[in-house]
C-alpha cells in the first residue's frame, strides 16, 4: 500500500494516479489470448483436425489447444465483468509505469546500440548507462564493471568457448573480427 502514495514537492502525501483498473487490465489481455486462441484455431483448421486411419491429423491437437484456450478465456471474460470490486482495484499507476520505462528504455537503447554496433559495445554502454543513472554508481566504478565484463565475456565466448558474438564496426576496425 505504500507504493499507492509518493511524496510530492511539499513533502504532502498524495495518492498516486490510477492509469489503469484491474478490470481493465483483465479484459484487455483476455481480449488479446482470445485472439491468440483464434488464431490457433484458424491455423488449425487449414490441416486435417479429425481423426484418420493413421489416428489424429496434424492440426488435431493445435484445434483443441486453441478450443481449451478460447473456452478459459470466455470463461476469465465473464468472471471480470461479473465481480464488481475489480472496477475500482487499481492495477496499473502513473509511478509503475514510470518505473517500468526506467527499465524498459535503457532496454530500448541496448538493442539499437547492439544492432548497430555489436553486442560488446552494446553491453559496455548499456551497463555504464544503467550502473551510473539507475545505480548511482560513479562513472570510474561503472565503467570499470562494464569493460571488466566486456573482456569476461569475450574471454569466456571468443576464446574459451570459440562461439563468435555479435560484433560491429569497432570490432572490425580493432581487426577482432
Amino acid at each position: 500500500m505504500a507504493d499507492d502514495i509518493q511524496l510530492g514537492p511539499n513533502s504532502e502525501r498524495k495518492p498516486d494516479r490510477v492509469l489503469m483498473t484491474r478490470r481493465t487490465l483483465e479484459l484487455i489481455c483476455c481480449f488479446l489470448i482470445l485472439m491468440f486462441g483464434l488464431v490457433i484455431i484458424w491455423g488449425a483448421l487449414e490441416f486435417e483436425v479429425g481423426w484418420g486411419e493413421r489416428g489424429p491429423g496434424s492440426g488435431y491437437f493445435p484445434f483443441w489447444i486453441g478450443i481449451v484456450i478460447v473456452i478459459g478465456c470466455v470463461g476469465s471474460i465473464f468472471q471480470a465483468i461479473t465481480q464488481r470490486h475489480l472496477a475500482h482495484e487499481p492495477s496499473l499507476t502513473q509511478a509503475q509505469v514510470q518505473r517500468a520505462l526506467t527499465f524498459v528504455i535503457p532496454l530500448v537503447g541496448f538493442l539499437a546500440i547492439t544492432s548497430l554496433l555489436g553486442l560488446y559495445v552494446g553491453m559496455t554502454v548499456y551497463l555504464l548507462f544503467v550502473m551510473s543513472t539507475q545505480g548511482g554508481y560513479g562513472l570510474l566504478f561503472a565503467g570499470s564493471v562494464s569493460i571488466a565484463t566486456l573482456v569476461f565475456f569475450f574471454v569466456v565466448f571468443e576464446v574459451l568457448l570459440k562461439v563468435p558474438l555479435m560484433k560491429g564496426p569497432i570490432e572490425a576496425l580493432l581487426g577482432i573480427h
